[in-house]
């Protein structure tokens, strides 16, 4: 499939709302990998931001972050990366993105 880019305006209340979930789900304490060998096959991720003074990079392949930042070993999304990804649909207006 083709990506597209689009510039999405976001308000001040949209960064505030989104630095809010970033800091409820302790995205600051993610880890930069989250792989899961005993998995070949499944979905890969990553996410870099960069919001005021904090910036980090992460990324995973069939594992994702608890709460604690520590990996769940599951292939299954985990309710802190669900969150971030509801937090980045809000930040641009619920478009889908990849």
């Amino acid at each position: 499939s083709e990506t597209t880019k689009e510039k999405v305006p976001v308000t001040p209340d949209g960064w505030k709302a989104f630095g809010d979930a970033l800091d409820e789900i302790r995205i600051w304490r993610w880890r930069s990998d989250y792989e899961n060998p005993g998995v070949c096959d499944g979905t890969s991720w990553s996410v870099e931001i960069a919001l005021g003074e904090r910036c980090m990079a992460s990324g995973g392949s069939n594992n994702y972050p608890l709460a604690s930042g520590k990996p769940s070993g599951s292939p299954d999304p985990t309710p802190p990366f669900r969150r971030l990804l509801a937090a980045v649909r809000g930040l641009v207006g619920g478009r889908e993105f990849c």
